[in-house]
């Protein structure tokens, strides 16, 4: 959403609580009233949309956050040579959620399918990652029964 974007690039830390949108400033000095008044009046009308939207960028945050932890260099590569399938589903769910969040962010789409593609997404990449381990610790089994 445009007054997100806006507001953050002003010193605003936005976030959800509940059903609440709660807005901190936390830039310097004062915010000008005149400025952010449009940005706050469309959060306003839409606040659905932009807890909504918040609430998806922190569940996306932490889905990647915790992929980050176990994603291994060329594990997109392997997937894609050896388990062509699984990095298509990857791709499915992946552009699924993308739908789920420009569907949300128009209004026209509802949360819980972005949570399902979102979690779709996941399990992919966690069997992506489970597979390409796998094929790590068969490679150094090999290696390791060489003479």
């Amino acid at each position: 959403m445009q007054a997100i974007a806006a507001l953050t690039d002003q010193g605003y830390i936005l976030s959800v609580d509940h059903d609440d949108l709660v807005i901190k400033y936390t830039g310097a000095g004062h915010p000008d009233p005149v400025t952010i008044k449009p940005f706050l009046d469309e959060l306003r009308n839409h606040k659905q949309q932009a807890i909504a939207y918040l609430t998806m960028a922190k569940l996306h945050r932490q889905v990647s956050d915790e992929l980050a932890q176990s994603w291994q260099p060329g594990t997109r590569h392997y997937i894609e040579q050896h388990r062509p399938e699984l990095a298509q589903e990857i791709d499915r769910a992946e552009a699924a959620g993308n739908s789920a969040w420009l569907a949300v962010e128009a209004g026209t789409g509802a949360l819980d399918a972005f949570k399902v593609a979102l979690a779709q997404w996941r399990q992919a990449n966690l069997q992506a990652v489970k597979v390409f381990a796998e094929r790590g610790a068969a490679t150094r089994w090999k290696d390791d029964s060489k003479p």
